[in-house]
């Protein structure tokens, strides 16, 4: 355990108190919320551009989702040395990376509730930006296979398409779909 101060709180090797620590955690997921939720609007702005067609949008959305994605890397890597500098000024093992469930159990009374609400909000817009990662896969994966069938119709025949000759043997020259002779 590392040094108390005159006040009996706990101190970190540099001298600064675990609940100043926890405060500044705090002040991190705090600042983690409002980034995932401009991630969380900027994913239902691609939902709305690619349902609508709207590529000239997408592409900009796309731009902004990377900026939106940056943003939350760095709170993430701040959120990390915050807390690995808690969990060292607690004593637990460098080997082990510290949870909020963990912090939570031994945090004073006031920062647990605040602690358990963000964690709450974390949960939340996290499994709203996974059910609207899911939905978008699902869009390009649907817009794609259109594209395929689009470009198949044009170009004549399908090319993972299984023909047979009249005899039954495999490899007769599939026709096209659209148009199957000039004019």
């Amino acid at each position: 355990m590392e040094p108390m101060n005159g006040d009996g709180q706990l101190r970190d090797a540099e001298g600064m108190e675990i609940r100043d620590l926890v405060d500044r955690l705090i002040a991190i997921l705090d600042g983690h919320i409002r980034i995932h939720r401009r991630l969380l609007d900027v994913l239902e702005a691609k939902k709305s551009a690619m349902v609508e067609a709207r590529i000239e949008d997408l592409e900009k959305i796309v731009d902004v989702e990377r900026e939106a994605i940056a943003a939350v890397t760095e709170s993430e890597r701040e959120r990390i040395r915050t807390t690995d500098a808690i969990g060292e000024a607690m004593g637990f093992s460098p080997a082990r990376r510290m949870r909020l469930l963990d912090l939570v159990q031994v945090a004073p009374e006031d920062q647990k509730e605040v602690l358990l609400d963000l964690r709450d909000d974390l949960r939340e817009i996290a499994d709203a930006i996974d059910r609207l990662n899911r939905l978008n896969r699902t869009l390009v994966l649907h817009s794609l296979e259109h594209v395929h069938l689009f470009l198949t119709m044009l170009g004549g025949a399908d090319p993972d398409a299984k023909l047979y000759t009249a005899a039954g043997g495999a490899g007769a020259k599939a026709g096209s779909l659209l148009v199957d002779r000039r004019i």
